[in-house]
């Protein structure tokens, strides 16, 4: 291939046959690249059967984990089991919810419904009695005239010895059987009227009795509701774990070493604690009480879960295992709470009739069974515990401890100190 030729005594390049080389040379020098990194590198993008996948924790959250030890991605037969069932009962509760949900707004729309009814009625009601009304002032009188009239005829009858006078007497006669005509049609009319009235009211009632029904099934179906979000929060919580915990002025006590009724972290972990130390962490002595130390392991809860029939009890948890768990907190001094209708877990209103208030003492326990309050009394923290363990299946009278207490005017005459007087002079330890 020629790329120079002469023209006019100069050297010229030819165009198209340069561009032909220039592009062959490039496709020779690409072609050469290739086949040496193939040679010099032939495994470079191969990985070894045993190699992670990931080498960072960003990886691993976008890509998994494949760790055959960790539970998440290899969980137990018995984990898988109860899950199985829980998500059974979630969705069983959940089919639940929704049915409920709907004969709620069907209710609702009901009351909606008949409560712009009922003063239409009513005030048909107050038209249909005014007509009434109406047809009975009609033949106001007319009883009485037509007595009257009967005596006149029968009369005229007894005295007449003229034609004359029978013929008028036959008229009187006449005169009274069409007046009683106009009096039968009268208190036929009346009648009428009457009935319609009495159906009207008896509509009016029936309509009555269905918007009171409607609003009672409204309270029902709430309260259903309500049951069924709790059955819900119960079915989806895990209750295998239990939690122990001071509250933060018995910590303070026992740290500074004020004198106080708390137990020790000391105390609680040989009576409660079952945890594995490889699991949730160890403990470490501060002298003045026992410290638990962070767990090693990430999600270490998982474990757990992985025997469900372990049920674990957790003296001094830490975040994440207060927020598994249900909690037991140990409170300083006798536990006392005053009852109201709006507490949900003591629902017990004032009684005004005999100037008395309730308080619920030693223990304390939410209406979704998760948080406790408890006295510092060991056999106090043991009850609290066992009622975790049934879920709180137990009715509240074979655990509560209520004490009903005096008010006087708008205030409590009383405080805690007075009420530990109170419960010890009624013989209340």
């Amino acid at each position: 291939m020629v790329l120079l030729k002469r023209v006019n005594g100069r050297m010229m390049v030819i165009e198209r046959h340069f561009y032909a080389v220039f592009f062959i040379l490039i496709a020779v020098g690409m072609t050469v690249a290739v086949v040496t990194i193939e040679v010099i590198l032939p495994e470079a993008d191969a990985r070894s059967d045993d190699e992670p996948q990931c080498y960072s924790s960003s990886c691993e959250k976008r890509f998994g984990s494949e760790d055959k030890d960790d539970p998440e991605n290899n969980p137990s037969s018995e984990y898988e089991l109860v899950q199985e069932q829980r998500e059974t009962e979630m969705d069983r509760i959940n089919e639940e919810m929704k049915r409920v949900i709907k004969e709620k707004a069907d209710e609702e729309a009901k009351v909606l419904k008949l409560e712009e009814l009922l003063p239409e009625m009513r005030v048909q009601l107050l038209d249909q009695e005014n007509v009434e009304n109406l047809a009975g002032n009609a033949h106001f009188g007319m009883e009485q005239e037509l007595k009257k009239m009967k005596k006149a005829y029968r009369e005229a009858y007894d005295s007449a010895e003229t034609i004359e006078e029978i013929d008028a007497a036959k008229q009187l006669k006449v005169d009274y059987i069409n007046f009683e005509h106009d009096y039968a049609t009268l208190m036929a009319e009346e009648n009428k009227q009457h009935d319609k009235t009495i159906l009207l009211e008896e509509q009016i009632e029936e309509k009555e009795d269905e918007l009171d029904e409607a609003r009672e099934k409204i309270i029902e179906l709430k309260e259903e509701l309500e049951q069924l979000r709790m059955d819900m929060f119960k079915a989806g919580r895990n209750d295998q774990f239990i939690s122990i915990r001071l509250g933060g002025t018995c910590q303070q006590l026992i740290e500074s070493g004020h004198p106080n009724n708390c137990p020790t972290y000391r105390e609680l972990v040989p009576l409660f604690d079952n945890t594995e130390e490889r699991f949730s962490g160890g403990f470490e002595d501060l002298g003045y009480d026992l410290n638990r130390l962070p767990s090693k392991m990430k999600n270490y809860e998982l474990y757990y879960e992985q025997v469900p029939s372990w049920l674990v009890i957790t003296v001094d948890p830490d975040a994440r295992m207060m927020q598994k768990s249900s909690t037991i907190v140990i409170a300083p001094s006798r536990v006392h709470w005053t009852c109201t209708e709006a507490d949900s877990a003591c629902n017990i209103p004032i009684d005004w009739d005999k100037n008395e208030v309730y308080v619920q003492y030693d223990i304390h326990i939410n209406k979704y069974c998760t948080k406790a309050m408890v006295s510092p009394d060991i056999e106090m923290i043991t009850e609290a515990v066992n009622q975790f363990i049934d879920r709180c299946a137990q009715p509240q009278d074979e655990w509560r401890k209520i004490i009903s207490l005096p008010i006087y005017g708008d205030f409590k005459i009383y405080n805690h100190g007075w009420i530990a007087d109170f419960l010890k002079a009624a013989g209340v330890e």
